[in-house]
């Protein structure tokens, strides 16, 4: 069985279903003990008074040391839900993620029926996309893994993960005094951050401390907006996000990835999560011969 055999490759929405899978899936693996987030104790948008009183990056810098401790490992399991403008229906998959901080990811995408669908690896020694009914293997660098699934131009794994883990991510920014063009209002703060080529822009909620948007920019153009709707406090004072939606809007698609299960620093066996192949694949294709829809359109079942 070739490549050649699945539809033609629908590089728009494929992109938006790989976007989303990246952020969320999880790899077989041994030892690891899974804990269900419960939602916050406080509606962080109705607090009436602000908590960064003074709205300067020293004080949400204080915040973050105390809220966004650092993770080698993330397990987070939910569903990814992806809609686009103009097609009637709805993508959907149960995705689990496992993550090994900086650049390793290993994914399984399912279905209750078929099962697993595929599975993914993504580090800088290999990448790799396994079609699990089909037993087909696709072999080749994390640069064909970005264009052949669709990952939009610097969008890349490092960006996925940091949707997620987007404290931390904050926490770099301010600690590396990467941000410009601050700007306190009432309820909220703005400011800048320029890397890799592209550039964010933040909104934190005053009242909370917590992101509410990231606009990405390429060139002066918006290639997407990460929405975080709602955050669920962990152990300790750490909050994670367990809904938000990534929009794309030059490809009218929304994302929308709803986190049922955290465990962070799991002890994984690395050895096996992120240096082999499955050991199913019957066949093994240069990446680049990839062309896959994602999974067949079906009614999404109840949460």
């Amino acid at each position: 069985m070739t490549a050649h055999r699945y539809a033609a490759f629908h590089r728009w929405l494929h992109g938006a279903a790989v976007l989303s899978m990246f952020v969320l899936a999880i790899v077989v693996m041994a030892g690891c003990r899974g804990s269900r987030p419960r939602p916050a104790d406080f509606s962080p948008l109705q607090n009436p008074d602000p908590l960064l009183r003074a709205g300067t990056p020293a004080e949400l810098l204080a915040l973050l040391e105390r809220r966004a401790p650092d993770h080698r490992t993330v397990q987070a399991q939910g569903r990814v839900t992806v809609e686009v403008e103009g097609h009637g229906g709805r993508q959907w998959f149960d995705a689990n993620l496992l993550y090994r901080d900086p650049d390793s990811v290993r994914l399984r995408g399912s279905r209750v029926g078929p099962g697993t669908l595929f599975e993914v690896l993504a580090t800088p020694a290999e990448s790799w996309f396994y079609l699990r009914q089909e037993r087909d293997l696709y072999v080749g660098t994390s640069d064909d893994l970005r264009e052949h699934l669709g990952l939009l131009g610097s969008l890349d794994l490092k960006e996925l993960m940091s949707s997620i883990l987007i404290a931390q991510e904050l926490r770099f920014v301010l600690t590396n005094q990467a941000q410009s063009g601050w700007r306190v209002r009432r309820d909220d703060i703005e400011f800048r951050d320029q890397r890799g080529g592209l550039q964010r822009i933040w909104t934190i909620d005053r009242h909370s401390g917590l992101v509410r948007r990231v606009e990405l920019r390429e060139d002066g153009r918006t290639m997407a907006f990460v929405e975080y709707d709602r955050y669920v406090l962990l152990e300790g004072p750490e909050l994670l996000p367990d809904d938000l939606r990534v929009i794309l809007p030059r490809e009218g698609v929304t994302a929308r990835l709803r986190i049922s299960t955290y465990n962070l620093d799991p002890q994984l066996r690395e050895d096996v999560v992120f240096e082999s192949r499955p050991s199913g694949a019957r066949a093994t294709y240069p990446l680049w011969q990839l062309r896959w829809d994602g999974p067949e359109d079906a009614p999404e079942p109840e949460s």
